[in-house]
């Protein structure tokens, strides 16, 4: 299999950069906003979640290395 694009939808760019809201702090601060108790009890408590087709992953890595 020697073509890249092998299963991927290439006709369009893949987003580049960092979004401010898959940030866990963000999404405490919008789920408290909302009226909803966050995942989050506590600021630093362990948090996961999945991203899922959000560009080049970039920003999933620098919120890994920040919420190790």
């Amino acid at each position: 299999m020697n073509d890249w694009s092998h299963g991927y939808d290439v006709s369009e760019g893949y987003t580049y950069g960092f979004r401010h809201e898959m940030a866990p702090d963000w999404m405490d601060l919008c789920a408290r906003l909302g009226g909803q108790e966050p995942p989050r009890t506590t600021p630093g408590q362990r948090f996961r979640y999945l991203e899922l087709g959000c560009g080049q992953g970039i920003g999933l890595c620098l919120l890994a290395a920040a919420n190790p």
